[in-house]
């Protein structure tokens, strides 16, 4: 059984499946509280009374309710790599649904190596918890070819970590991806100062010459800013 926060067709906000139509299995827990986490409602324990346990059944059957053909499913959080979600793996690849995993790079699970896509998000300095480098390349190589990267980008301090990462890659196959962390977590959002980020951020890329790595926007927040289930 599996904690469920929520579950919803949307399209990809961020990384390498960017704009692409999707349904988000979102699960409950997470073994980090990030200091600007936006998922709150799916980490903190405080929540769990709102989490409701699924057997992978149910969980399919929600899934193909919302999209009785073919989809890309995400599994995300809090962090989905604590739970089991081989059963549902198994599932989904029988109907040729290609599922992905966000996940900081903390866990690897054997069912891990049935997905269709791991997108690494190891966290930097301004998320209190700093992911070790070496952790999160023990899990690329594992899965790889299936590896993406994707580290979200505050401050000088989380590019610099960013680029260790980049760096440190055992392949230089795995795609890295560069984004802009969204600092208002209301209905306030503060567009500008996203965009002013955004150029920020993408004339740092630009000058440290780093020329395979893609500068993406969360989609997500500027189509609906801060809302759930979208």
């Amino acid at each position: 059984m599996i904690p469920i926060s929520e579950i919803f067709k949307t399209v990809q906000g961020e990384g390498p499946l960017i704009g692409r139509p999707t349904i988000f299995v979102r699960s409950g827990g997470c073994d980090y509280s990030c200091s600007w986490c936006d998922t709150r409602y799916a980490v903190d324990a405080i929540h769990r009374n709102t989490w409701e346990k699924m057997d992978a059944d149910v969980i399919w059957d929600i899934v193909t309710t919302l999209s009785p053909t073919p989809i890309t499913i995400t599994l995300s959080g809090g962090n989905p790599a604590l739970h089991d979600f081989g059963p549902f793996l198994q599932l989904a690849n029988l109907n040729r649904y290609p599922v992905v995993i966000e996940t900081q790079g903390s866990i690897y699970k054997p069912w891990m190596n049935r997905l269709s896509k791991v997108i690494l998000s190891p966290k930097p300095p301004s998320s209190g918890y700093n992911t070790p480098i070496e952790r999160v390349t023990e899990i690329e190589r594992a899965l790889f070819p299936r590896t993406a990267y994707k580290v979200v980008v505050f401050d000088d301090a989380d590019f610099e970590y960013a680029v260790e990462v980049y760096k440190n890659r055992v392949y230089e196959y795995s795609d890295f991806y560069m984004q802009v962390g969204n600092l208002m977590y209301d209905d306030q959002i503060s567009y500008e100062a996203l965009m002013h980020k955004q150029r920020w951020l993408t004339k740092r890329v630009l000058d440290a010459g780093l020329n395979d790595v893609a500068v993406l926007p969360q989609m997500h927040v500027w189509l609906y800013g801060n809302q759930r289930g979208v």
